[in-house]
């Protein structure tokens, strides 16, 4: 008989194979529970695999997210299935994507440090004065970035996530003074009117949000808040203009993560919530209708019909593109 008839089964590997069918009873991958209750793949990877003790905190988490009982998942019976439900629907960005997205987005976004990098360059070599808005602004990397770069500017933070907010507010906290955040909806028009010229609008990853009429019309509101010379500058998902153009930005977002992950773990846990999750736009079959990336002429061209100028592409990469315009002085 081989040794491996004769291990002993460990509390943690019982425990990891309760983790594993309630999951599996829900229909989840290991992607979702993580999104569900806000804890790190790479620890639930470890728990579900017995191989590492949870604290009664991030268990808690676990028995809201899987509808279990702490009983169940520190002392449950093996033979127990736990009740199931459907799985829900996508329905779209949430809170729990917003700390998602905080956990992975060094993972997932590709060229993340030179997309910061070209943003930040831009708006530096600007001779307009005014505020910087940074439009749906995440976890506060841009404008932490643009305050350390631009000594005396000040930036406004608008996000739809409170989530988001919290995180920005308590990374620019060393800028205290030269910050204001504010919650707000990209869609909507009220906030696009401002008590002085704007020097420039920045945004990471957020227009694609937006159908193609709506992001003209963002546009048009943007160039008339602009400050004589000031910038629109973007960082975003495009549309590519074929199936053969679709695929290639999906193999390279693909890769792009993958060498991410080894790069900062050695390992592929994190590509394994990019692919499980289903958060390359360009490999889904069915992507989330919330996403609406537009074809990067189109926009281009939705930039000069608000009458800006310089319009120009600086970047790009798996699907991603660094674009800006220019309002003439």
């Amino acid at each position: 008989m081989s040794k491996t008839l004769h291990r002993k089964i460990t509390p943690r590997a019982r425990l990891g194979a309760r983790l594993r069918r309630a999951r599996e009873a829900l229909g989840l991958s290991q992607a979702d529970v993580c999104r569900r209750a806000g804890v790190a793949a790479n620890a639930y990877n470890q728990w579900e695999k017995g191989r590492r003790l949870i604290n009664v905190f991030d268990a808690i988490k676990l028995a809201d997210a899987l509808g279990l009982s702490l009983d169940h998942i520190y002392r449950g019976d093996d033979t127990e299935v736990p009740p199931s439900e459907p799985r829900p629907a996508d329905d779209g960005w949430s809170e729990n994507t917003s700390t998602h997205f905080v956990d992975y987005g060094d993972y997932f976004v590709p060229g993340r440090e030179a997309q910061t990098a070209i943003l930040c360059r831009l708006v530096a070599d600007l001779d307009a004065g005014g505020p910087v808005v940074d439009l749906c602004c995440g976890e506060g990397l841009l404008s932490a970035a643009l305050l350390d770069r631009l000594p005396g500017a000040t930036i406004h933070a608008h996000d739809g996530s409170p989530t988001m907010l919290a995180k920005t507010r308590a990374r620019l906290a060393a800028f205290a003074g030269r910050f204001e955040t504010r919650l707000f909806d990209l869609a909507a028009t009220d906030w696009r009117r401002f008590p002085e010229p704007v020097r420039a609008f920045v945004s990471s990853l957020a227009i694609h949000h937006l159908d193609g009429a709506a992001k003209a019309a963002l546009y048009a509101d943007l160039a008339r808040a602009l400050a004589p010379g000031g910038m629109i500058a973007i960082a975003d998902l495009i549309a590519p203009a074929t199936a053969t153009g679709r695929a290639i930005a999906a193999e390279a977002w693909d890769a792009e993560v993958r060498r991410r992950a080894l790069e900062r773990d050695g390992d592929l846990a994190a590509f394994t919530v990019f692919r499980d999750d289903r958060w390359n736009y360009y490999a889904d079959p069915e992507p989330d209708p919330i996403d609406q990336p537009s074809p990067l002429i189109d926009q281009l061209r939705w930039l000069e019909d608000a009458g800006l100028v310089d319009v120009e592409v600086h970047w790009l990469l798996a699907g991603h593109a660094v674009f800006s315009a220019r309002k003439p002085t």
